[in-house]
């Protein structure tokens, strides 16, 4: 019986990485058994063309509890619960969720996306994402997009 399965349902290919070893890797609609996670571990996602990297992630145990001192690490994914992390490429965000369930003392651990965008009419939709530097009041689109 496998002590984890991960489902990647975030449309692109992942990456299990420790130490900068890639683990496992895991296609889109793919299910894994990694390997024991006992240490922070990073999560690679292939955009672009490249691999780019999160920032450390451990996962949290069920031997914690409220008299164990928990690390302070925002990247800890929750027994039962979720987080999200953001990955940034050259010229590419990707905001991930990682959602943690344990059902028949089998941890589940699904990688998603935090947004979908889906095109219900009939002509071509394309989606462009900006970010808009903090205390601007006004933000001018460029018109060459």
């Amino acid at each position: 019986i496998p002590w984890c399965l991960m489902v990647n349902t975030l449309g692109t290919p992942i990456a299990i990485m420790l130490s900068s070893t890639e683990l496992c890797r895991l296609q889109h609609h793919g299910i894994v058994a990694p390997p024991k996670l006992e240490e922070n571990f990073n999560l690679a996602v292939y955009i672009g063309g490249s691999w780019y990297f999160s920032g450390p992630l451990q996962l949290a145990k069920s031997d914690w509890s409220q008299t164990f001192y928990m690390p302070k690490f925002t990247g800890t994914i929750p027994l039962e619960g979720s987080i999200k992390t953001t990955i940034k490429g050259d010229t590419h965000i990707c905001t991930v969720a990682l959602s943690s369930s344990v059902a028949n003392e089998i941890r589940l651990l699904r990688v998603s996306s935090t947004h979908v965008v889906s095109n219900h009419m009939t002509m071509q939709m394309q989606v462009i994402c900006f970010a808009v530097p903090e205390g601007d009041k006004l933000y001018e689109i460029p018109r060459n997009i």
